[in-house]
């Protein structure tokens, strides 16, 4: 089997935006708070290899692949600062700029899960004071709903057309969009 000639290869854009979310917008090395993005949106941080993309790069693998040494396993962020302090392999070996990015991202994490905690904690059921007759019947649904008794067969088919625009619109809605729905929806019922 032919050995891969070793070629640094770009983070994917998969790798950069967990990377960017896991950040917290702040150098990984433990006590530094410098920014990742400057106040204008540039980016001056910088993608910083745990083991090295090429031969001669500190702590470089030579057991590792292409696809590893760009994977999101082998990456942490770090200002320009720390990452030549880090350079120093004797104080910083793999087991360490690991343990960096790993409690790094645990706090940001921890951070992230306080706010969306914060923000389910927040929402508030105003449905609560209202009271309804409970629907046993379509016919029944017009009256709970807004008052009327009757509908014609033009504001039927004109009810029937929104409900399909909406659903096509929640179908289409992100994972985290239905979840928050969902949040909304569970606390709802209690």
């Amino acid at each position: 089997m032919k050995e891969e000639e070793v070629k640094r290869l770009a983070p994917t854009y998969s790798t950069l935006r967990q990377l960017y979310t896991l950040s917290g917008n702040q150098c990984a090395f433990p006590g530094c708070t410098n920014p990742m993005f400057d106040m204008n949106g540039n980016f001056v941080g910088q993608v910083c290899h745990i083991e090295a993309a090429s031969e001669g790069g500190e702590r470089f693998n030579p057991d590792m692949s292409n696809e590893q040494r760009r994977d999101y396993d082998n990456l942490v962020l770090l200002c320009h600062s720390c990452h030549i302090e880090t350079d120093k392999v004797y104080k910083y070996p793999v087991a360490e700029m690991k343990k960096i990015k790993r409690d790094h991202e645990k706090s940001c994490t921890q951070w992230i899960d306080n706010q969306i905690d914060k923000m389910y904690n927040s929402f508030q059921d105003v449905t609560k004071t209202k009271t309804s007759k409970e629907v046993v019947s379509l016919s029944d649904l017009y009256i709970t709903v807004d008052g009327k008794e009757y509908r014609n067969h033009d504001e039927i088919l004109e009810d029937v057309a929104i409900f399909n625009r909406e659903i096509k619109k929640f179908i289409r809605l992100t994972p985290g969009a239905i979840n928050l729905f969902k949040i909304a929806f569970e606390r709802s019922s209690t």
